[in-house]
């Protein structure tokens, strides 16, 4: 049986609310920095193998957990953040300026088409967690601990769980708070998302219904387990580790 603790990075300066020149680059902050401390003072023991993105807050926050453990290797796999809009808007606006880009994309729902330069389509950030999906069902390892991104971590889950499937038409709104079925006591709340009308068709709403349903705070733990028949099991989101000064909502950023 292999264990996969995913790490959802230290909060970014572009979290923050700062431009960064590229979405990859955006560095952590000194909360960032804290959030990733408490999180590699939490891990109970040597993990077999240390994976992050190529994206500098995702690297940052490998290197603190490789302080701990020097000896560990070290692997660099294609888990970077869905870049949904094209690049530049991302630096002109920085997160906090992204509302009626950020709507316009998702209600425009087109899974194959890119925003614009810089940009990744839908489909493909799907393979991509698709490709991540198997190759934690066929790990040698017997612990893994992968420094990435909340909404990749997330999509993760929702590929597991085949898609969202809503019964016709429901009304989800913002105020609506539930624990997760599945997640023990100190594990993070569930969150409603969004005010809006979603049909069964539209593949790329449920999927930011979903998003907007689970927080991942920075520094928090989405813990994995697959067994020896090859099957993975999902089993919860954890931020009891994280003191409430330092823990963010983990909706809706990057």
């Amino acid at each position: 049986m292999t264990q996969f603790w995913l790490i959802r990075h230290g909060q970014s300066e572009m979290n923050a609310g700062s431009h960064a020149e590229s979405p990859a680059s955006s560095p952590l902050t000194a909360l960032g920095r804290q959030q990733i401390q408490a999180m590699v003072e939490h891990i109970p023991q040597r993990p077999d193998l240390i994976v992050s993105s190529e994206y500098v807050r995702a690297v940052e926050s490998a290197d603190m957990l490789r302080q701990r453990f020097p000896d560990v290797p070290y692997e660099v796999w294609p888990i970077h953040e869905f870049t949904f809009l094209a690049e530049d808007k991302y630096t002109r606006a920085g997160m906090k300026g992204l509302g009626r880009e950020y709507f316009k994309y998702w209600w425009r729902s087109r899974p194959d088409q890119p925003d614009g330069p810089g940009a990744e389509t839908f489909n493909d950030f799907i393979a991509r967690v698709d490709t991540m999906l198997d190759r934690m069902r066929d790990s040698p390892h017997n612990f893994v601990i992968v420094c990435g991104h909340g909404w990749f971590n997330r999509a993760l889950v929702w590929q597991m769980m085949n898609r969202v499937r809503l019964n016709g038409y429901r009304r989800l709104g913002w105020s609506k708070k539930v624990r997760l079925d599945h997640s023990p006591p100190g594990s993070i709340m569930a969150k409603y998302s969004s005010a809006r009308f979603l049909t069964l068709r539209n593949h790329m709403l449920h999927f930011l219904t979903f998003c907007g349903g689970v927080a991942v705070p920075n520094g928090s733990i989405m813990k994995f387990f697959s067994t020896v028949d090859n099957r993975l099991i999902f089993e919860g989101i954890f931020a009891d580790h994280l003191p409430d000064e330092i823990r963010g909502s983990g909706i809706f950023d990057k």
